[in-house]
């Protein structure tokens, strides 16, 4: 599961397990065990009902669905395809025919630190990062715009995000 940020933002300690109002409440119990296990579910139900699928089921649970999809892709360079794939992320609880997803990468800028008495003649490299994350933001907006005619993406409000989300600079003020 993805980090629990501040743990004071909780109304209970984000590992425990918590029954309220007939539901579970902890990290991954809605995000994505319990998808994982209604396919399961699923699956067990149409078996047990006398049905036989049209076509062959291939039950793939992968790590890593937070940040990269490796997981996915480890399932596609092994060879499984498919004509169709539910993914059970509680979003809406309706069926969609496209997700928004998530590049993670890594930009490192490079200043040049100066004493503070000749600071007009270093560089900042937090700014300089802030600069590229307005490109970036920039880029993202184009995209989005070109999503709206993808006939899967159309019907996705901003289906492709950037997240600046950590900056670490430099060891002094």
């Amino acid at each position: 599961v993805v980090p629990t940020g501040p743990k004071d933002m909780w109304a209970t300690p984000p590992f425990d397990s918590v029954i309220k109002d007939g539901w579970i409440h902890g990290r991954g119990a809605g995000d994505m065990k319990s998808g994982t296990v209604s396919v399961l579910f699923a699956l067990d139900a149409i078996k047990r009902a006398g049905f036989e699928p049209a076509a062959r089921i291939c039950f793939q649970s992968v790590i890593e669905e937070e940040s990269t999809g490796l997981g996915a892709l480890s399932t596609l360079q092994r060879g499984y395809r498919a004509d169709c794939v539910f993914i059970p992320e509680p979003t809406d609880h309706a069926l969609i025919s496209a997700q928004v997803g998530v590049i993670c990468f890594k930009i490192r800028v490079r200043g040049r630190p100066v004493h503070v008495a000749t600071a007009g003649t270093g560089s900042n490299a937090i700014l300089a990062g802030y600069d590229m994350i307005q490109a970036l933001k920039t880029l993202e907006a184009n995209w989005n715009e070109r999503a709206k005619t993808d006939p899967y993406f159309a019907q996705v409000e901003h289906p492709l995000n950037l997240n600046a989300g950590k900056i670490v600079g430099g060891d002094w003020v």
